[in-house]
């Protein structure tokens, strides 16, 4: 049987507004195959948008134009960007757990996606949702058997991190933090 990514557009819809990405308007990829690029496409545009808040947060600024006739560019302040890249990340994980047929799914990419996520919201101090996604990823990490990996490991450390912000320190910091220790040594 053909995956459904190689069959007929699923949806046909010609509005851009319609969520059935990569359906209609001539595109090139259709069905879950458009799917997924638009899921990786988000994903980008989230990784772009903390990279910008990183360099914004350490004091880098684009330089100004020597032109006189350009433009004057306004900076966008780095709490938008941080939801920019909030809302990115949230979309991807929303379209690929919804629009991508089950048996389709890689849990890889569903843990990455969460994780996205959940450092993403860390960074912009919102640690109870980013608590939330982490967990969320570290489950899907383990029922599929990711577990002894190297990003099983950094979602260990960014799970250790959300603890510390919150103050918990029930005992899941440091199993998390022995959890990754163990990873590394046996990498």
């Amino acid at each position: 049987m053909w995956p459904r990514a190689f069959l007929d557009d699923p949806g046909g819809a010609e509005d851009e507004n319609d969520m059935n990405y990569g359906a209609g308007n001539g595109s090139k990829r259709k069905g879950q195959a458009g799917i997924q690029v638009k899921f990786f496409e988000l994903s980008r545009d989230g990784a772009k948008l903390r990279m910008e808040w990183r360099k914004r947060m350490n004091g880098e600024v684009p330089p100004k134009s020597k032109d006189p006739n350009a433009p004057i560019v306004v900076l966008e302040e780095p709490g938008s960007l941080m939801n920019r890249a909030v809302d990115a990340y949230a979309e991807a994980l929303r379209l690929y757990m919804n629009e991508i047929d089950e048996e389709a799914r890689n849990p890889s990419f569903v843990c990455g996606a969460q994780q996205n996520l959940g450092v993403a919201l860390m960074e912009s101090n919102r640690c109870l949702e980013s608590q939330k996604h982490l967990l969320d990823a570290e489950q899907t990490s383990i029922a599929s058997g990711l577990e002894h990996g190297q990003n099983h490991c950094a979602l260990c450390e960014n799970l250790c991190s959300v603890f510390a912000r919150l103050k918990d320190w029930k005992g899941e910091y440091f199993k998390r933090r022995e959890r990754a220790s163990r990873i590394w040594k046996a990498l």
